[in-house]
């Protein structure tokens, strides 16, 4: 496994696109109808653009860029326009996945504040190294257990008692190709780049 690189919580860019590549294979009949099969795999794609970086911080992203080495390299992302460093999301309770879990898009959790809403649709959590989208409202129970609908699935096998993260989950990215991180610069004054990953996944 590549070593993992946590992206500085200071560099933040102006703008983020989030959104999810499916994975799917069209069949067509005959007729002309077509049947599309959903394979697992899907990934979470961010793009991060920045503008007018002054040059200290210009030169600490480049060198972040840099030490990725393109498509090869792995850095921990979260969704940076829920500005989750100065406003995590809550954490009610101490949340771990309930059972053992792989390939799964839904799974049991406990440890949470009883009787409470614990998580929000359109929030996010993180399972292991993995990001995942809340898709509905979670509710805990007088117990503390709560069933939590995510997307996309679980790729990797997790045991019971895998912590659930919460304040500011993250997932683990790579560069979408290896023509990434060119950096247009105003010479001597400021720095501009756009930045496309995916989610990296291990076998």
């Amino acid at each position: 496994m590549a070593d993992v690189i946590d992206w500085p919580t200071d560099i933040i860019p102006n703008e983020m696109s989030i959104g999810l590549e499916g994975l799917t294979r069209d069949f067509e009949s005959m007729s002309g109808s077509t049947q599309t099969l959903a394979i697992p795999g899907a990934k979470v794609t961010a793009q991060l653009t920045f503008r007018n970086l002054p040059a200290p911080v210009a030169k600490r992203l480049k060198a972040l860029v840099f030490s990725l080495e393109g498509t090869s390299g792995r850095v921990r992302i979260w969704d940076f326009s829920s500005q989750l460093v100065g406003n995590p999301q809550p954490v009610l309770g101490h949340p771990v996945v309930t059972e053992a879990i792989s390939m799964k898009k839904q799974f049991t959790s406990r440890g949470w504040t009883p009787s409470r809403r614990v998580l929000s649709l359109g929030d996010w959590v993180q399972v292991g190294d993995e990001l995942k989208m809340v898709l509905a409202d979670v509710y805990s129970d007088a117990a503390g257990t709560a069933l939590v609908r995510i997307s996309p699935m679980v790729r990797q096998n997790y045991p019971s008692g895998t912590p659930l993260v919460v304040a500011r989950p993250c997932g683990v990215f790579k560069l979408q190709d290896n023509k990434q991180g060119v950096f247009h610069h105003s010479p001597g004054v400021f720095t501009d780049v756009t930045l496309s990953l995916i989610e990296a996944f291990y076998p």
